[in-house]
């Protein structure tokens, strides 16, 4: 939820104004960037927002895999995953704080500490792999690395906490102190195991040197005030690893002494080999929306701006590349008219229909025929008379609320106060504008289409018919020519030609894919300029290709030109251009069938757009009824508080007049005078009152803004 808040309301101080507050995790601390030492720190910030959740989110799998109980099966396994996921969310936050370094308001959000934490939930990882390796019983050596490994990772930990900025802490001192004792203690353990590993192998001299090293590393004198640092369990464990090491290292340096006799190197290797076995994960779903988005509908203005830009740019490639496919679809059919292709070739190839042209026949019936043009037209018709006439009510409703305003206006003239209609129905005006000229253009579309429909009908119905029906359009040839060199070169060049306008048509389809690309934008994680040149890019690339298509197109053309002169010259000398008939015949079922698939392809188109005008035409016109609901209410309260009003001056009108008409008072003369009133200091006003104090918190115009709840910070 959070994630899609953010990608949609501008928060900030300045704009949607939602205060977040968390408690700092190092109580009574003097904030990095605030002169009073406070544990509350609040910020009109999502950036701060977000860190705060993701530190949450990495202390609950560090407590996860410190609850998980190691004696189990798998207890080891999870324990592990879970500190690595603690790793990976400390370091997500550590990289968050970093790009937005002015919301680093409290010294655990500081980087560097954040990577101090995320390298110490390595270390507690790797510490489970060592503990699974001892649970096997695996050998010296391998137990070497791995506690070499954990060493280095707490020895990363306690430099990275030593930074000034955060050993001034308390805090930061207890973790500093329990990083380095735990170094040390794997660092004794590594040569240890290490020391195991040469006694197996008979070097018992440097057997001992590593012990020294283990023994001298948890006995030295630095440790005391670290020790004071800790937990009593883990002084206690400390301390009884320092012991047992100084026995087996007496024990050993004594059998060295009176038994072996190899020499002690005085400089043992410090540095051990070391394998990692561990990572920083970041779970899976964190940072996608599980679930439904409550705020899917809603689009920031920018966004809208945006969206904007990319459909007008796309609008107009879309318009450039559709009419350059139908320009050089309609010239290569009108260059094949010109030369009576492929009929005249048809003509000749057989006493049937030649297989291309079967194939197109059952094609054609496979789709319904004429049937399903008639249906797509008869739909695409109502769909266009209900979006025109969803347009007009919504703009005859707009007219209608005008008039009633300019209505009452007249009636009621000064006290009419409100906004004048065609000040508010401006850009609704304009949308309206808008589709009625879509559906003007979208009626000449339909009118060319219903034209081209109309001119092919007849021959449409007879293809939709029987095969026998069929069959009795070709009328039979007068001379078969069959293995001809040349026909064989013009029916290749013919397909070729097919593959290309073929080719076209999938152009085509592809630009009439309209996807939402909203969420996109919502979620944008580059600038939209990039985003809407990214979006382009497949149009281009289209550009290119019909660029490439048409360049082919053409050479194909003069290639066609040029074979059927010699076809021509052919027929002329064999006696057999009187057979146009069959010619004529296989020439207008050819066109026929394109024409089908073209009509095929436009009427999907139609239904298509009829179909996001609907959308997009109800919107509009519920737009518009809400906003003649909302008028019709504020007109009427206003007629009300007019009529109130006028009553009121009614009222006092005739309770002057009543003054006025009232008897005179009779005067006694026996009638005793009341005394006069003493003289106030404020003359005959009451005194003066103090002026109300402004309202706290200059919060004059609304509610202060809202604050998050605390967290585990």
């Amino acid at each position: 939820i959070f994630l899609s808040m953010e990608k949609r309301f501008p928060i900030s101080e300045e704009n949607v104004r939602v205060n977040f507050s968390w408690t700092d995790s190092f109580p009574g601390n003097r904030s990095a960037f605030l002169s009073l030492i406070t544990d509350k720190i609040s910020s009109y910030s999502t950036v701060y927002e977000k860190g705060a959740i993701l530190f949450n989110l990495a202390t609950a799998f560090a407590n996860l895999g410190a609850a998980v109980d190691r004696n189990q099966p798998d207890g080891v396994k999870y324990a592990c995953a879970h500190f690595q996921h603690a790793s990976g969310v400390f370091n997500l936050t550590k990289e968050l704080m970093e790009r937005h370094p002015t919301q680093v308001k409290t010294i655990d959000m500081d980087p560097v500490y954040l990577e101090t934490l995320s390298v110490a939930m390595l270390g507690q990882a790797q510490e489970c792999f060592y503990e699974k390796a001892i649970a096997d019983k695996m050998k010296d050596s391998t137990l070497t690395k791995l506690a070499s490994q954990i060493a280095d990772f707490y020895g990363r930990a306690y430099t990275l906490i030593q930074t000034p900025k955060l050993y001034n802490f308390p805090r930061a001192v207890e973790l500093g102190a329990h990083f380095e004792l735990r170094r040390r203690l794997f660092m004794a353990g590594a040569h240890y195991r290490f020391s195991a590993a040469l006694k197996a192998q008979i070097k018992y001299g440097e057997q001992v040197a590593h012990l020294r090293i283990a023994s001298g590393l948890l006995s030295d004198q630095k440790n005391k005030p670290f020790l004071k640092l800790v937990s009593p369990e883990f002084q206690e464990k400390f301390t009884v690893n320092d012991t047992q090491l100084q026995q087996i290292l007496a024990i050993a340096a004594k059998d060295n002494d009176k038994i072996y006799y190899q020499p002690v190197p005085a400089n043992a290797p410090v540095d051990l080999p070391r394998h990692q076995m561990v990572h920083s994960k970041v779970p899976e779903k964190l940072g996608s929306i599980d679930g439904s988005d409550p705020f899917a509908k809603i689009v920031p203005f920018d966004v809208q701006v945006a969206v904007g830009r990319y459909k007008e740019r796309k609008d107009g490639l879309h318009r450039v590349l559709t009419d350059l496919i139908e320009e050089h679809n309609n010239m290569a059919k009108g260059s094949l008219t010109s030369m009576g292709l492929p009929g005249s070739l048809l003509a000749h190839e057989s006493s049937t229909w030649p297989e291309d042209v079967s194939k197109k026949i059952r094609s054609l019936q496979d789709h319904g025929g004429v049937d399903t043009l008639l249906k797509s037209f008869a739909e695409i018709n109502e769909k266009q008379n209900t979006c025109r006439q969803m347009c007009e009510n919504a703009l005859k409703s707009l007219d209608m609320e005008e008039a009633d305003d300019q209505r009452q206006r007249e009636l009621c003239g000064s006290s009419w106060k409100r906004t004048p209609s065609h000040m508010l129905t401006e850009k609704m005006r304009e949308e309206g504008a808008k589709y009625r000229g879509n559906l003007e253009h979208s009626t000449k579309s339909d009118a060319f289409v219903k034209r081209q429909f109309t001119e092919n009908e007849k021959m449409l119905f007879q293809l939709s018919g029987s095969q026998e029906m069929v069959d009795k359009l070709l009328p039979p040839p007068k001379k078969m020519l069959t293995n001809m060199p040349i026909m064989d070169t013009l029916r290749n060049l013919l397909q070729k030609l097919d593959q290309i306008i073929a080719e076209r048509l999938k152009m085509r389809a592809q630009l009439n894919e309209n996807p939402d690309v909203t969420e996109a934008f919502v979620h944008a994680t580059k600038s939209f300029d990039e985003l809407i040149a990214e979006r382009l890019k497949p149009y281009e690339d289209i550009k290119i290709e019909l660029e490439k298509n048409t360049a082919i197109q053409e050479d194909l053309l003069n290639q066609i030109s040029n074979a059927n002169n010699e076809y021509t010259t052919f027929l002329r000398s064999q006696n057999m251009e009187a057979d146009n008939e069959r010619a004529v015949v296989c020439q207008t079922v050819n066109v026929a069938l394109m024409v089908y698939l073209e009509l095929v392809g436009n009427l999907s188109e139609g239904k298509r757009f009829y179909n996001e005008l609907h959308v997009l035409v109800d919107g509009f016109q519920r737009k518009c009824n809400d906003f003649c609901v909302a008028r019709a209410i504020e007109r009427d309260s206003l007629l009300k508080d007019i009529m109130e009003n006028q009553q009121r001056q009614q009222q006092q009108q005739q309770q002057q007049q009543q003054q006025y008409q009232a008897p005179p008072p009779s005067y006694s003369t026996t009638a005793t005078h009341a005394p006069a009133p003493s003289p106030s200091p404020y003359g005959n006003y009451p005194p003066p009152q103090g002026h109300a104090p402004p309202p706290q918190g200059g919060y004059y115009q609304g509610a202060p803004p809202a604050s998050a709840p605390g967290g585990w910070r």
